[in-house]
């Protein structure tokens, strides 16, 4: 609820949600520009939202995720600053609803719940991968940041909020695309030596993930894909 002292834009991507917030928006929120789509089109649909935004800059967020005070501001400054263009993206500090910080992972990856870009990256280094539905569509975008002499850059007092919804997760379908989307990625960006390594261990930390959460026809469906 809380507004900025500058111009900004609130825009909306709609993956076909069957649970009224396209009407909801249009209802309580006339000034967001919102875009609903006729099927889900999953990570790819962030394209939407770069092309049609009108600003600088993009804060990136997830429909269970928003800045906390002063994240936004700040991260504005951090790129005002930055007259070479080094840097390619700001990774937000991630906090789960119940104050524990969560994180993807990957040190050098934004993860896409809480990110913040100049919109000119994309004319640089291409739009968010359309291959890959969801999950690990971040790291796609991390690795050609890096590839192309950029940085992608992490502030601990730059913190998102992130509620981590359990709605609508269909495990087994969780646990394919990160299965093949993971191997699609290091497949893709590394060397192949370090790249069947990689995946080597993934498929190992998969594996056992799936085994312990009872998601195994997920783990072998990303596999087979």
């Amino acid at each position: 609820k809380r507004g900025y002292d500058f111009a900004y834009e609130i825009i909306i991507i709609d993956n076909k949600s069957e649970d009224g917030s396209v009407e909801m928006v249009r209802k309580k929120y006339s000034h967001v520009r919102l875009f609903p789509l006729d099927k889900n089109i999953g990570a790819k649909s962030r394209n939407i939202g770069i092309k049609e935004t009108q600003g600088r800059y993009i804060v990136m967020i997830d429909d269970d995720s928003y800045p906390l005070p002063g994240a936004v501001e700040r991260a504005i400054e951090v790129f005002e600053k930055d007259h070479d263009e080094k840097i390619g993206a700001i990774a937000f500090n991630i906090l789960q609803n119940n104050g524990s910080y969560w994180t993807a992972g990957i040190h050098t990856a934004f993860t896409g719940c809480g990110a913040m870009f100049r919109k000119s990256l994309f004319d640089r280094i291409g739009p968010y991968p359309e291959d890959y539905l969801f999950y690990t569509e971040e790291y796609d975008v991390s690795c050609r940041i890096w590839g192309n002499g950029m940085k992608v850059l992490t502030f601990q007092e730059l913190k998102f909020l992130h509620y981590k919804s359990s709605r609508n997760r269909d495990f087994n379908r969780i646990m394919n695309r990160l299965v093949r989307n993971n191997i699609v990625l290091w497949r893709r960006y590394l060397p192949k030596a370090l790249a069947e390594q990689q995946v080597e261990m993934e498929v190992w930390r998969y594996r056992r993930i799936a085994m312990k959460e009872g998601v195994m026809d997920g783990f072998e469906s990303g596999l087979d894909e």
